[in-house]
């Protein structure tokens, strides 16, 4: 068995409904499931266990957002998870207060905030939790390699210090924050972004050669993604976006045109070694010249 991905998409989509993120990473019969928005994504992350006959899983949590959440708890109650990772805050609250510059605000200030904020990993508490900064490799091809420490403690102390901003960058501080993952498929590097800010990863951006475009596709930060590696037209951009027409997606506004681009969109996406490879007619992807014809 080789490592493949399953970006999932929802069966049935409801216009009005956020269906979030679900990432079924198996490396060679060790499954990781990246994020799992909603119930229905759980579900079908059920199905492909029995389907595949695997009876446990590891999951990675990104950041606190519901709809990277929200299915959790199902694959919980299903007695599937065998650990959780992501960012244990409360372990770096002395760390945190050290970067905040104002008397007012107390260790004890900062725990309960987290514990409000941060609502979702706090239901997790009695879980097997791992601390994402102090995780490392979790499978043979998989691996955390960020937020740093460093970016992942000043976003946080900006979030409590009461003078600043729930903002970082270009995106809240829970979003910017986000558990991103390496997959090595073969000789390719995938980079996982949850909804991270650009910032949060962009030293390392031209090292990958497929990238999970943060934030749904985020038009504005795939922008800054594509200038970053320009002239490098081979890289394979991941977009998740399972938002209701209803709903605002991240991708409704992404421009597509000399990228290669799959979006869940299309429903749930298979990735492996051969999805890396780009056939071009002229200066147009296939996928690009498909709907060009569409439109006309």
């Amino acid at each position: 068995m080789n490592l493949n991905i399953k970006v999932l998409a929802p069966k049935e989509h409801d216009d009005n409904r956020d269906y979030g993120d679900c990432f079924i990473i198996n490396d060679n019969g060790k499954v990781i499931v990246y994020d799992c928005g909603s119930e229905e994504l759980a579900e079908m992350v059920l199905d492909y266990l029995n389907t595949n006959g695997i009876d446990k899983i590891d999951v990675v949590l990104s950041h606190n957002d519901e709809d990277h959440f929200n299915g959790i708890p199902k694959l919980i109650e299903a007695n599937v998870v065998n650990s959780i990772t992501t960012l244990l805050l409360l372990k770096y609250v002395k760390k945190i207060k050290e970067k905040v510059n104002d008397d007012r605000v107390t260790e004890d200030s900062i725990k309960r905030h987290i514990l409000e904020m941060y609502s979702n990993i706090s239901k997790l508490s009695g879980q097997n939790l791992i601390d994402a900064l102090e995780q490392n490799n979790l499978s043979p091809n998989v691996k955390i390699v960020g937020p740093s420490e460093n970016y992942f403690i000043n976003a946080v102390a900006k979030q409590f210090t009461p003078s600043e901003s729930d903002n970082i960058d270009k995106s809240t501080i829970m979003n910017a924050i986000s558990v991103q993952l390496e997959v090595n498929i073969e000789n390719k590097k995938l980079l996982l972004t949850g909804d991270a800010d650009v910032a949060a990863f962009d030293d390392k951006l031209t090292a990958y050669d497929g990238i999970q475009l943060p934030h749904h596709g985020n038009s504005t930060m795939a922008e800054s993604i594509f200038e970053i590696n320009e002239g490098n037209n081979e890289v394979l951009y991941i977009v998740s976006d399972n938002k209701g027409k209803n709903v605002n997606g991240g991708s409704d506004e992404l421009n597509t045109k000399g990228h290669h681009i799959i979006n869940t969109k299309t429903g749930t996406l298979d990735v492996d070694y051969t999805t890396f490879t780009i056939e071009r007619t002229g200066n147009l992807f296939c996928n690009e010249i498909y709907f060009d014809r569409q439109k006309h």
